[in-house]
């Protein structure tokens, strides 16, 4: 009403039904009344778009670019998976790569699997050559592997034959064999008795799928899985999964262009980087150390220093190796110094690796960092879930960033022959039926 009888005042002041606005920059808009008195402005010149952004502008919407896609990939896994522990528990994570194998975002998934998966994406790189159409798997801790339940799909992106990044993704399989169904035995003391051990293999080869090898693989081992169609059902989902994210990636690169997005790619981990410096020109440090202990009394000891422009995170005096299945990895060590250091900066970014580039970490050979190229590796699934929980503790309490937690992950996994058990350790006791058809895992 307002503009229609505003102008429909003018008209009655004396102005014509079609008027050129008297513009002092622009003379090619042209005002029109219709037969409703509807106001219309219309322009004979076609409209210009100016497509350039700052520098921050285009980080900021490259990072979110990035960022969606690691998002899509992780909605898509979970509706294209079968297990409980991927639709429901959430238990997994995905994650966008650059050309090198450094984390440069992720979705708020698992931290301690995205932390890793960097250190994980090289150790492959390195073992196994990634051609277009590849797809590796492992779970091996060796290989930058949290424990042997954490599956991780690793893919490479290629445009015009040329490396441009990577796409991964981890997810946690019910079972994948073991002394016990779950695959997390709470006395295991090798690496064997907790699952198959997937060393860095192709699940697909040059675009076609290996999946008789990878049967092979999970049902011929010492101790193999038990339920191999749940583990290829949800294997099939992580592998849509990173090809969403192979053909996202390719896509932003044919819009933008790949050295573009490669460029903010590395972009985003300088900024990351430049962050943490200007955090610790800040930081003082005052007798930066801490040491927390296990239930059994294994000490976790860490040293932190600054040293010109490096922090430098000491863990010796930490635990010798674990006779049990305490042991965490080094991948592990990166996962929780590089939230913690995400903590420290305290700023909306990704957890991107450059948070840690001006970090030195010392993990000397023990219970942080075993051997595992003995002919009996240590044992690891309690390093993953209780390890990296504590250590996460340790750091924050030599920061005086917070008091320590409660030091665990807070995993129950209930698997045995069809019987019905009571689980009477949350707010109302359960019934739950358990067959050896199905593993089930429930967070307290």
């Amino acid at each position: 009403m307002g503009v229609s009888a505003t102008w429909c005042n003018n008209r009655r002041s004396g102005f014509s039904r079609e008027q050129e606005l008297n513009n002092s920059h622009k003379q090619s808009w042209l005002f029109t009344l219709d037969s409703n008195n509807n106001a219309l402005l219309s322009n004979s010149q076609p409209i210009t778009h100016n497509s350039q952004h700052s520098v921050e502008a285009e980080l900021e919407l490259f990072s979110n670019r990035f960022t969606s896609v690691a998002y899509e990939m992780g909605a898509l896994l979970q509706r294209t998976s079968f297990s409980i522990n991927v639709k429901e528990r959430l238990d997994f994570s995905c994650a966008v790569l650059d050309q090198n194998g450094y984390l440069v975002v992720n979705a708020p998934h698992i931290p301690v699997h995205l932390g890793s998966l960097g250190v994980c994406v090289r150790e492959v790189a390195q073992a196994v050559e990634i051609k277009e159409g590849d797809v590796i798997i492992t779970n091996h801790p060796a290989y930058g592997g949290s424990h042997l339940p954490d599956v991780t799909l690793i893919k490479g992106v290629f445009v015009k034959g040329q490396l441009v990044a990577y796409v991964a993704n981890r997810a946690h399989h019910a079972e994948i064999g073991g002394r016990k169904p779950g695959s997390m035995p709470a006395d295991a003391t090798t690496l064997e008795e907790e699952g198959v051990i997937i060393s860095p293999t192709y699940l697909v080869r040059g675009g076609k799928a290996m999946w008789d090898n990878i049967e092979h693989l999970f049902t011929t081992a010492t101790w193999p899985t038990r339920l191999w169609n749940e583990n290829r059902a949800d294997l099939n989902g992580a592998l849509a999964a990173v090809n969403y994210g192979e053909q996202s990636l390719i896509g932003l690169c044919e819009k933008f262009g790949a050295a573009k997005v490669v460029e903010f790619m590395n972009r985003i981990r300088e900024h990351a980087a430049q962050l943490f410096a200007q955090k610790l020109k800040t930081l003082k440090l005052s007798k930066a150390k801490a040491v927390q202990y296990l239930d059994d009394g294994s000490p976790l000891s860490v040293n932190i220093t600054k040293k010109k422009n490096k922090l430098v995170i000491d863990f010796t005096g930490s635990s010798d190796v674990h006779p049990g299945n305490l042991n965490a990895t080094r991948a592990i060590v990166q996962s929780v110094v590089l939230y913690v250091i995400r903590l420290l900066v305290d700023r909306d970014i990704p957890m991107n690796e450059g948070l840690i580039d001006n970090v030195d970490l010392v993990i000397p050979k023990g219970i942080l960092n075993p051997d595992f190229s003995t002919k009996h590796p240590p044992a690891v699934v309690g390093g993953n879930t209780e390890v990296s929980q504590r250590l996460t503790d340790t750091l924050l309490k030599a920061l005086k960033m917070a008091a320590c937690s409660q030091g665990t992950m807070n995993n129950s996994c209930l698997a045995t022959s069809d019987s019905v058990i009571t689980k009477p350790f949350v707010a109302a006791p359960v019934q739950v039926k358990v067959s050896m058809e199905r593993v089930l895992y429930i967070n307290t």
